[in-house]
Formats: structure tokens, sequence, C-alpha cells
């Protein structure tokens, strides 16, 4: 105590907080990279009608090459990544086409942990893989074992033997780079290929001109289809 009758000194609980901040960061494609797109990174929750998006956590543009990344400072759990806008090459058609308005690539994490910097690709087949985790969400004990049902699904489907990561994978530029024929990178581009010759066909089929209907149209009635 000092002269006064006053403690000198007092004991104080201090909490010091020393975990990093995470990432989220990858590329957005879809067969080639899209350009300018504007990414988001939102908190997702359970809801009783389906999974709920919740408070943005972060936005990034994606550069030349389509990549972002988004400073992720204090949320942990599921995660969904939303691409909007932006420019790509269309795979079978060459043609530059771009996201039309309220149009979105998805990816959805099932967890994210604080500190720990994640790997999100967004492209067309992760995009259908969270619009079933949303849909089917109810009928899984969370959105985030929703998303990693779904994810395992469409993974399967594009490699069966084996197995790939729609987060981690992107696609390869066939023109330009000589993968295997079974690795993930060619495949993800085969695949993207493919809905892109559909969605150019049915241009054709419907009397339009080729990219009167593009592969993100396709894309959009596909993630209909998978809601009903």
């Amino acid at each position: 105590t000092d002269t006064a009758g006053n403690p000198a000194f007092s004991q104080v609980a201090v909490e010091v907080d020393n975990v990093l901040a995470g990432t989220i960061g990858g590329r957005v494609d879809f067969g080639y990279p899209v350009v300018g797109s504007t990414v988001s990174a939102f908190e997702m929750g359970d809801g009783a009608d389906g999974a709920v998006r919740g408070a943005v956590i972060g936005t990034a543009l994606t550069d030349d090459f389509g990549l972002y990344q988004i400073e992720n400072a204090s949320f942990s759990g599921a995660i969904e990544v939303v691409a909007t806008g932006g420019l790509f090459e269309d795979p079978s058609t060459g043609q530059v086409l771009s996201l039309r308005a309220g149009q979105e690539l998805v990816t959805a994490i099932a967890g994210a942990a604080l500190g720990q910097a994640m790997v999100a690709n967004v492209n067309g087949f992760s995009t259908l893989a969270a619009r079933r985790a949303e849909a089917t969400q109810g009928e899984s004990a969370s959105f985030a074992a929703a998303v990693t049902f779904n994810s395992n699904l469409f993974a399967s489907h594009l490699l069966r033997p084996g197995s790939l990561s729609l987060m981690a994978s992107g696609s390869a530029d066939l023109l330009v780079d000589t993968p295997a024929p079974s690795d993930a990178a060619a495949l993800m581009a085969l695949a993207h290929a493919g809905l892109s010759r559909i969605a150019a066909q049915t241009s054709i089929d419907v009397g339009g001109a080729v990219g009167q209907i593009t592969p993100i149209d396709l894309l959009d009635v596909l993630s209909a289809d998978l809601r009903d």
C-alpha cells in the first residue's frame, strides 16, 4: 500500500490472442480462368429450410489467372465462396463469355479453422456440389456434413476409381499443358469442355447463335434441377 493506504499493486488477468488470421484462396475457372470476378466468402449456417448465408468474411477480385485471396480474421465453420461477374474463354468455342447478372460460381467449405490457409477453387462442378448440399442440408446432420457428402459424390463421378478434390483441383489448359489422362486437372478441363459443348449445341438446336446459351446458363438449369 501507499502512504494513503491504497493498494500499490493489482493483479490483472490478460488473455493474449496469438492466432494469426487465416486465408481463403484459390482459382475461379470454367475450363479457363474467370478474370475480373468478384469473389466473396460467406459464413454459413443451418436453417430450417436449408443452408443460410450469413455475414461476409471478405471480398477479393480475381486476377488475370483467375486467382483470388481473402483474409479470414476470426471465423471458424462452414463457408461458401461465391464468384460473380468476370470474363472467361469458352472451352469448346473459344468465345469470350461473361457471368451474367445474378449468376454465380460457388464452392462450399465444410469447416475452416482459425489461422488456416484454405485452398478453395471455384468451378462448375464445385458449384453443382454446393447447390446440392444447400438443397439436401435438411437430410444431413448439418450443412458441413452435406458439403462433405456432396463434394465426394461429384468428385467420384469425375474420377472412378480414385478420387480428386473439387476445391483443390483446377482445369488444365489442354492446348498448352500435357497432364496424364487421369490427372485431376485434365479431367476438370474435359468435364468443363463437355458442359461447354452441350451449351453450344443447345444454342444451335434452338435456332440461335453459338454463345446464346452459355455454359453458365446450363449450369443454372442443372442447379435448379438439383434443388427440385
